[in-house]
């Protein structure tokens, strides 16, 4: 995606900071390697309070976690952090395209060894359509940079009418590639058709009768290079 700025911790660096934090506590007679910054970032802890590299300008050594509730070797060194920590360890947390709500009952069940977790979700964008006037009644078409898929959410569409599920379709964009959406809506029917090689089509059953249309993004910034919408004059007007 074109100008995409991505505030996503790269895996290996973090792995790299990991491997630096633990030589430095396990060996402390061994030469060290000093990390003299870290890099500029702006994200939201799992209690939703805003969190950047400032966090890590104190002067002291600091260990960093990768972790999510859907990897088995995070169960395994769970115990170890929390040992950690009670040796008076600081560690970050980076909870790595998870669920925040179970995020937050894996460490209310298991313990939180973290002085800070950064919640770290899945790098999303798109927008939100038929959107009605108390936000309750929508349809989200997003493209998951992730997963390579573009994704269309119809559960909170309307009526309990047809399936409510979330339908994905592979997409995966070129380097410095667009994403290109055109979105057919025709009352209960919307179809998604994304840079010309892909396609979703779904019912919906809107009941508010919503007009309003979002942008959002998950994870990092966009840059929206046009929008434009049309009215369709019904192929039938009596």
């Amino acid at each position: 995606m074109n100008k995409i700025n991505l505030f996503l911790f790269s895996s290996l660096f973090i792995g790299i900071l990991f491997l630096i934090f633990i030589v430095t506590l396990l060996n402390p007679n061994e030469k060290t390697i000093e990390v003299s910054s870290f890099p500029a970032f702006e994200m939201n802890e799992l209690n939703e309070e805003p969190i950047n590299q400032n966090s890590f300008q104190e002067g002291e050594y600091k260990l960093i976690n990768v972790w999510a509730t859907w990897c088995v070797n995070c169960k395994l060194e769970h115990g170890f952090l929390m040992s950690l920590q009670n040796k008076g360890i600081k560690i970050f947390g980076l909870n790595y395209k998870d669920d925040k709500e179970k995020a937050l009952r894996w460490l209310d069940q298991f313990g939180n060894p973290y002085w800070k977790t950064i919640y770290d979700p899945r790098g999303n964008f798109g927008l939100e359509i038929g959107v009605s006037e108390d936000g309750l009644e929508k349809t989200i078409i997003y493209y998951d940079s992730i997963k390579n898929k573009i994704v269309v959410d119809n559960r909170d569409s309307g009526l309990n009418l047809g399936n409510k599920i979330i339908e994905e379709a592979p997409l995966k964009l070129k380097v410095k590639e667009n994403l290109n959406l055109r979105v057919f809506i025709d009352n209960s029917i919307i179809e998604v058709f994304a840079n010309d090689r892909q396609a979703i089509c779904r019912r919906i059953y809107p009941e508010k009768k919503g007009n309003g249309l979002n942008l959002f993004s998950i994870g990092g910034d966009i840059n929206v290079k046009s929008l434009k919408s049309w009215e369709i004059m019904p192929s039938n007007p009596y």
